[in-house]
């Protein structure tokens, strides 16, 4: 029976050709060849025309996710929180949403369960102590808790792979394993799209560019 299903992400491929992004792209062509009618949202554009039965929408521009320091900047994931907070999940019948940034998934799953929309969350990582290296003593604890919750969210919940299932496992309240339900993606396709980025940054930056 066709569905209508929601795949919710930070970002859209190809504005965004990152391993997440094209793993949801193509699992909507997927879905989308099988007679569902799937949608993507996130920041940046979709493909254009749409493959059929995919639409995407954009929540506006990519913006600038990290700092000059390199890591993730907070008010990218509270942008994306806030659009998440204000989307009308009526006509869907399944969402899914990746883990990442973690924030977003507290509104996310709280109107899920206000429209009776079952919600499965991908989880592709989980840092746990990481956290602090990534921020330092004094920030990890936020981001650690903030993680911890998250990890409580959604009617069911997948890993990538299979130490993020071991490590999501072990935090999560409800009993039993984590699913890995791996991305997909072919190695050659991901180190072919590696070298290329390697050469535009390479060339960009060279004398008299």
């Amino acid at each position: 029976m066709p569905c209508k299903i929601l795949i919710l992400n930070e970002r859209l491929f190809p504005s965004a050709p990152g391993g997440v992004e094209r793993r949801n792209h193509d699992l909507a062509v997927e879905l989308g060849r099988r007679g569902h009618e799937v949608t993507l949202i996130g920041f940046g554009r979709g493909p254009s025309p749409p493959p059929p039965g995919v639409r995407s929408v954009s929540l506006g521009d990519l913006g600038r996710i990290y700092g000059p320091d390199g890591k993730r900047r907070t008010f990218h994931a509270l942008s994306f929180a806030w659009r998440v907070a204000r989307l009308d999940l009526a006509p869907y019948d399944v969402v899914e949403a990746s883990n990442i940034p973690h924030v977003h998934l507290f509104p996310l799953a709280l109107r899920c369960a206000l429209a009776g929309t079952p919600l499965l969350v991908t989880w592709y990582e989980f840092w746990g102590p990481y956290w602090k290296t990534y921020l330092g003593p004094l920030r990890a604890p936020f981001y650690r808790a903030g993680e911890w919750l998250t990890a409580q969210l959604g009617t069911a919940v997948v890993a990538t792979s299979r130490l993020t299932a071991e490590r999501l496992g072990a935090r999560r309240f409800r009993p039993g394993a984590v699913a890995v339900v791996p991305c997909g993606l072919h190695d050659e396709e991901i180190r072919d799209s590696a070298r290329r980025r390697t050469g535009t940054r390479r060339s960009s930056s060279s004398p008299g560019a």
